[in-house]
């Protein structure tokens, strides 16, 4: 290459560069690039200077204008794709070489790969590595099996047999003896203190339901049979001393009847409550809708001067204990019956929904209702809410609901509009 020397535009001399071209093979030899990658050396003028293959057909022919044209409009330093004449996309990166004070660059430099290449070399490189990570992971693998499984897996099945004998009632069971160490060993501990503490609270619970056995026995027996005298005695009185009573006499007699009547009936709705809690379930499948118009029969035998109309949907199945779920519809048609007193037409129904993949069923009324602040009070044992004192109950009937529902696996919620009705929904699992 030659380029003149010029001062003030007066010829000065010449500048002649060589390039050694077996000198320059040799280092992209030493480069180890693929067969398929090259280089050029273009001037200024497009011209081609030195060529990494076939330097002797085409060395000193002009490279294509769109592609020195990219190279002069293009940074001193460009990486891109480029599609060569015979269709080969290829990764092109080129650079600009400048003399000081020149305007344009005295040459470019331009190497390129192809791109199907550079992907074949990099995929060969990434299935190399999966391949290699794979075996890794296999071996390590077999590795914690064969190691763990002695000191994790059989230790972990020692654990879950320990589990199901403890949830089918063996609370005498331990591990520890036969775990220990690690965390494993210190959880084989908490597990063995957990199942002391089970046997403990057994123990106390079974206390508890032995006092609660005596109290019951106390109620049903002593406290009753206390009352039944009073009741004699009064009743006796009232019968041969009526005449002698007077009005202001008559009307305590009558308040000490009345109220030991309501007495026997709490120590009754008490000893219920109770005995459903301890009950053991006899599980068969019901008709809930045949059930539930045998209860309204019977309520509307003891109101017959009422308007009640009953709506029960037809075809309702249940699986439960059918003593405590027809005490349950007592409960809930007979708290329907008693808030509707005040209507009309007292208008109550029994239906079914399917939501959330549960069944649901619902005991609806047009009755009082209730305000909704007030819903927490509902199943809470002698809670009774403001709207109901002026009705007769003793605050247990739906206490005994929820508790007979929930032995059945199920929830008991409701929705009330005062002065508009109320409606208990519940499901059963």
């Amino acid at each position: 290459m030659a380029y003149p020397l010029l001062d003030h535009n007066e010829f000065n001399g010449v500048i002649i560069v060589g390039f050694d071209l077996d000198v320059m093979r040799k280092i992209l030899e030493r480069a180890q690039l693929s067969q398929d990658a090259n280089y050029v050396l273009v001037d200024h003028n497009g011209i081609i200077v030195n060529r990494g293959k076939d330097p002797a057909t085409l060395i000193g022919k002009p490279i294509p204008p769109d592609a020195l044209k990219k190279m002069e409009a293009g940074p001193d330093k460009d990486t891109f794709e480029f599609i060569r004449r015979d269709g080969d996309n290829r990764i092109t990166t080129s650079r600009k070489l400048w003399l000081p004070g020149e305007q344009k660059p005295y040459m470019y430099v331009r190497a390129g790969i192809s791109k199907k290449e550079v992907l074949a070399e990099s995929n060969r490189a990434l299935v190399f590595n999966l391949s290699t990570l794979l075996l890794f992971v296999l071996i390590s693998f077999l590795a914690v099996f064969f190691i763990g499984k002695r000191s994790i897996v059989d230790r972990i099945t020692v654990l879950k047999r320990a589990s199901q004998r403890l949830a089918s009632g063996d609370l005498d069971f331990r591990v520890s003896k036969q775990i220990s160490g690690g965390e494993l060993g210190r959880l084989a501990r908490t597990f063995d203190s957990m199942a002391h503490q089970l046997g403990e609270r057994e123990k106390s619970l079974q206390e508890a339901n032995r006092e609660l056995e005596a109290f019951s026995y106390t109620l049903s027996h002593d406290l009753r049979s206390y009352l039944a005298r009073i009741t004699l005695a009064g009743e006796a009185l009232q019968g041969f001393e009526e005449e002698r009573l007077g009005e202001e006499g008559k009307y305590f007699l009558q308040t000490i009847l009345g109220t030991c009547q309501s007495m026997d009936d709490l120590i009754a709705t008490m000893l219920t409550l109770a005995h459903i809690s301890r009950q053991e379930l006899q599980l068969q499948d019901i008709d809930l809708s045949a059930l539930a118009e045998h209860v309204c029969s019977e309520l509307v035998k003891t109101e017959p001067d009422r308007g009640l109309h009953f709506d029960i949907a037809p075809g309702l199945q249940i699986t439960g204990d059918l003593h405590l779920l027809q005490v349950a519809l007592e409960n809930l048609l007979g708290n329907a019956c008693k808030y509707t007193k005040g209507k009309g037409d007292a208008h109550i129904s029994l239906n079914s929904k399917q939501q959330d993949g549960r069944l649901i069923f619902a005991v609806a009324d047009n009755g009082t209702g209730f305000d909704m602040a007030e819903a927490e009070k509902l199943f809470r044992p002698f809670q009774r809410l403001s709207g109901a004192r002026s009705f007769p109950g003793f605050g247990i009937g739906l206490t005994t609901v929820e508790r007979i529902i929930k032995r059945h696996g199920g929830e008991i919620w409701a929705e009330a509009v005062p002065g508009e009705g109320a409606t208990f929904y519940f499901t059963v699992s």
